[in-house]
């Protein structure tokens, strides 16, 4: 999940102007006040009390740290209070660059840890070649920083808390969704025909034949579309799995959590308890939670009271919900949030990952029938077996290619440090400093032959090289070289599934569909600070081919 928990704070809204964003990131205060003045006034002479109060307890108490943190050198400085400028201009240049500044500065500077500040807060950036030491080093934590990050403590933002749900949530993935893998590839095969039968329509609303004439679908939206299906039906079970409202949730709660946090982030920390409950996309935001729980609790209520009432006759569901149950042994945790965060990381990681794949394919259409004729073959031999999944390796290159080409971030490995840590040059991060690690490596010319090309057979022929290349070629396998699952203790537990259900997806569009995109349309990949936003607004041209109906 770290992949996912580190970018999305950085998610904007389709369309939304950026340099606004630039020039906005200070503001809210103003803006609460405007809207909201017989709620605010009020409260202003306590809240200056108690700002006065916060602000001399806690004087004494960070000193020591901002001191520790000054050692380290600024990729973009703020200049200080005098110049404020200078600051508005650092933060502007995060926004369109930051990825630039970050490969600047380890150009000039090997391997020295740096300060990079953004509109919500400063990271320290740590160079790829420390990705393996901090790996597994426990004094740098992944959800205490989410949690600081993202509002934890406040209603809407509860799936970010660092508590016994979230912990809960991952020995599920590790024991239990894994290990289905085997089992569910059949059934996320039969549930992507149904999947494309409701998707893949013409503006009329129904399916083209063979041979008509060429219909656009929205390729984002209908990704994300397409995982939630199939991600649900695996999570919950046939019934909800394919209920038209979780859906709508699944699908849409990361939108709406992301743009709430933005919204919240323009207002000082000791304001946002207050702006939460004005903000309209943070009652958004906890209208999702509220709709989470008026769709699961019934059923969760339904199934404790069977397994009350059948003791061990009660029939084996083997969908998350009773994984939950399972590994809980009894334990009190939330079913519904534990749901909920299951689902936010599995459709936004996944269901980026098929869009862009599908870019990059649609974009580069000579690579379509070569791709074709190895799942012809291996399902052929195999069926529709995970075994045969494995076995696609042109699939898996192209794959693993595209995510290279355009992960979700160019930072990864997100964590909190939770004591002073000194790492292997000497630099000492603070206590609660957020750090990350620049994914840079993935488009160095040093590892990777014409890194800013895409070659489909980039992994293809890494895995001839030797067993290790093998290893590392495979899709799921993180290195420093190519961070965009994260890597070490953190390293995204679902990634396995979530190659699974792209590698099923893709076969099924490839084998029923051509693809391509209308004459002059060339998506693009829209920088905004650390994240790597996709072109949420292209259409993919397709049409139905008739063929291939056996698979």
């Amino acid at each position: 999940m770290e992949n996912f928990f580190t970018t999305i704070f950085q998610h904007k809204e389709a369309g939304e102007n950026r340099t606004q964003n630039v020039n906005s990131y200070q503001g809210g205060l103003g803006g609460l006040f405007h809207q909201y003045p017989a709620q605010c006034l009020g409260a202003s002479f306590l809240v200056a009390v108690l700002t006065l109060m916060l602000l001399v307890s806690t004087s004494f108490l960070t000193a020591n740290t901002k001191e520790k943190t000054r050692r380290i050198p600024e990729i973009n400085p703020l200049g200080n209070i005098f110049t404020p400028s200078k600051k508005k201009s650092a933060i502007a240049t995060y926004l369109t660059n930051a990825r630039g500044l970050v490969t600047g500065w380890f150009a000039q500077n090997p391997g020295r840890p740096a300060r990079l500040h953004t509109q919500i807060g400063t990271v320290v950036v740590l160079p790829s070649s420390m990705a393996d030491e901090i790996s597994h080093d426990e004094r740098f934590h992944l959800r205490q920083q989410t949690a600081k990050t993202f509002n934890a403590h406040l209603p809407g933002f509860e799936v970010f808390r660092d508590d016994y749900n979230n912990q809960l949530m991952k020995n599920v993935v590790v024991k239990y969704l894994n290990k289905q893998l085997v089992k569910v590839t059949g059934l996320l095969a039969e549930e992507m025909d149904r999947a494309l039968g409701e998707l893949f329509t013409s503006p009329s609303g129904c399916q083209k034949e063979k041979g008509e004439n060429w219909f656009e679908i929205p390729l984002h939206r209908t990704a994300l579309q397409i995982v939630a299906r199939l991600s649900g039906r695996v999570f919950l079970g046939e019934q909800l799995g394919r209920d038209p409202e979780w859906l709508r949730i699944t699908a849409g709660y990361a939108g709406v959590v992301t743009m709430a946090f933005a919204d919240l982030s323009r207002w000082p920390a000791w304001l946002r308890s207050t702006a939460n409950r004005f903000l309209p996309r943070c009652k958004a935001s906890r209208a999702y939670m509220d709709d989470v729980r008026r769709k699961l609790r019934p059923v969760i209520a339904e199934r404790r009271q069977k397994a009350r009432n059948a003791g061990a006759g009660l029939p084996e569901y083997n969908d998350a919900i009773e994984w939950f149950e399972l590994e809980s042994q009894g334990k009190p945790y939330d079913p519904e949030i534990v749901q909920l965060s299951l689902s936010l990381a599995a459709v936004h990681t996944a269901g980026d990952l098929l869009a862009h794949t599908l870019t990059e394919i649609a974009t580069h259409g000579e690579i379509i029938e070569p791709l074709r004729e190895e799942v012809r073959s291996i399902l052929g031999k195999g069926g529709w077996q995970k075994s045969s999944l494995d076995k696609m390796v042109l699939l898996d290159s192209v794959i693993k290619e595209s995510q290279r080409r355009k992960p979700l971030a160019t930072l990864s490995m997100g964590r909190i440090a939770v004591t002073d840590a000194k790492v292997s040059d000497g630099t000492v991060i603070p206590q609660g400093s957020t750090i990350s690690v620049d994914a840079g490596l993935m488009w160095d010319q040093s590892i990777y032959t014409r890194p800013d090309e895409w070659d489909p057979y980039r992994f293809v022929k890494m895995r001839r090289e030797s067993p290790t290349q093998q290893r590392l070629a495979e899709l799921t396998t993180t290195a420093p070289e190519h961070l965009a699952f994260g890597h070490g203790m953190y390293a995204c537990p679902g990634r396995f599934f979530a190659a699974n259900e792209v590698k099923i997806a893709l076969i099924k569009i490839l084998l029923k569909y051509d693809i391509k995109f209308a004459e002059g349309v060339k998506p693009e990949v829209m920088m905004h600070g650390i994240t790597m936003d996709p072109d949420r607004g292209v259409k993919l041209s397709v049409r139905h081919r008739g063929e291939d109906a056996a698979f």
